[in-house]
């Protein structure tokens, strides 16, 4: 579910709508039979095994599937078994399993996905993970002195700015040699302009990023009514897809756990 705040026209001054879109996924070959929410999981306790089934409309070639949280490996989530297989072809009608365990390693909600890619490294199927991790967690203060901040004259943030769980950073960056804003993404411990990298696209004002459960990053251009941009992950975010729905000028955006593509209805809501 995507969930967007709009910038208001014609309301009193300090109010918005918040306005929740329930989306449903985008054209894949590999269709699962639903997505999977493992509940409360104690941190340091392994969920039992979820079976989740793919069918095919379309004959593909798989890669091993992957269990992901915001887009990262090896995290909360694993595939612990199934039917689907590195390599493996599937007909048209056919179909697979594949067997996923969610551990947390810490408290608070966690998002992910389980992915199925063709051997070109395309997404062809995506089923959506949720789970809360319980239990008592230490906190640690950040001394000012550990905080790592960028060289001048290399970002210029706008508003908004998201982290996937590889710590990733996508930010909207303000165009310092004209109007509007870019996409860039800063790789964990990157420091130097030399690993920054720029993403397609030009916007006015971006001023919402948000990541799903698969790494997909989403982006609210407050300058274009009814209109969201999509980076897929599988592409290493080099290709944009445009989401459009009755939702007017979007000032932030949130995806929950149930991360979908395509906009089907619309429930907005006034704050007092």
């Amino acid at each position: 579910m995507l969930i967007v705040r709009n910038k208001s026209v014609g309301l009193l001054s300090g109010l918005a709508m918040v306005c929740v879109f329930a989306v449903e996924a985008g054209a894949q070959t590999a269709q699962f039979s639903a997505n999977e929410n493992f509940g409360s999981v104690a941190m340091g306790q392994t969920s039992p095994a979820a079976t989740l089934t793919a069918t095919f409309s379309a004959a593909e070639t798989i890669g091993a599937p992957q269990a992901l949280e915001m887009g990262a490996a090896g995290m909360d989530y694993a595939v612990s078994g199934g039917t689907c297989k590195a390599g493996q072809s599937y007909s048209a009608g056919s179909s697979c399993t594949v067997a996923v365990t969610f551990a947390p390693k810490y408290a608070g909600t966690r998002n992910g996905a389980v992915v199925l890619q063709d051997q070109s490294g395309n997404t062809v199927g995506t089923a959506y993970l949720q789970g809360i991790g319980t239990g008592p967690q230490a906190a640690f203060q950040v001394q000012p002195s550990s905080i790592t901040s960028f060289p001048g004259n290399v970002i210029y943030p706008d508003r908004g700015i998201a982290v996937d769980g590889a710590g990733d950073i996508f930010v909207g960056d303000l165009n310092q040699d004209g109007f509007g804003d870019t996409m860039v993404e800063v790789p964990a411990g990157c420091v130097q302009a030399v690993c920054v990298k720029q993403l397609p696209g030009k916007h006015d004002g971006i001023w919402g990023v948000a990541v799903d459960g698969a790494g997909n990053v989403f982006v609210a251009d407050v300058s274009q009514p009814g209109q969201i941009t999509e980076f897929p992950a599988s592409a290493g975010y080099s290709t944009t897809k445009t989401l459009t729905g009755n939702f007017g000028l979007v000032q932030s955006v949130a995806v929950d756990g149930s991360g979908k593509d395509v906009y089907k209805r619309q429930v907005c809501r006034i704050p007092p």
